[in-house]
């Protein structure tokens, strides 16, 4: 039972890392020096965030109004 306590532990952990994530962001027409300081901002505010399933960088971004981008390229 502490086995599977313990995996579990670890795996919540995992889900919950997201240092140095960031997310793929359309980048179409974004000032980048605004996008720089706005990322910053969401990465600051995120760590203060304690536990959270999703992505508060990414949540954070959307809000101020960007759009994530699902290509790879």
């Amino acid at each position: 039972m502490k086995t599977m306590i313990y995996i579990l532990l670890l795996f919540l952990d995992g889900c919950t890392s997201f240092a140095g994530y960031r997310p793929n962001i359309d980048m179409e027409g974004v000032d980048r020096s605004q996008y720089v300081r706005d990322m910053r901002s969401c990465e600051q505010s995120s760590s203060s965030e304690g536990f959270s399933v999703t992505n508060p960088i990414a949540k954070c971004m959307v809000a101020k109004g960007y759009r994530l981008s699902h290509s790879y390229h």
